[in-house]
């Protein structure tokens, strides 16, 4: 492999860890917003 590969690989990596954790946290806060602006104004997942 050469460095360049090694480097597209790190970044790519970094980049799905990056995005997992980023929608896990989005999931996490809109399961957990309460409905007290009402049911059709979904306001934790803007």
């Amino acid at each position: 492999m050469s460095i360049f590969s090694i480097v597209v690989l790190v970044v790519r990596g970094g980049l799905l860890l990056l995005g997992a954790i980023a929608s896990y946290a989005l999931l996490a806060r809109a399961l957990k917003i309460s409905d007290k602006y009402g049911d059709e104004t979904n306001i934790g997942t803007l």
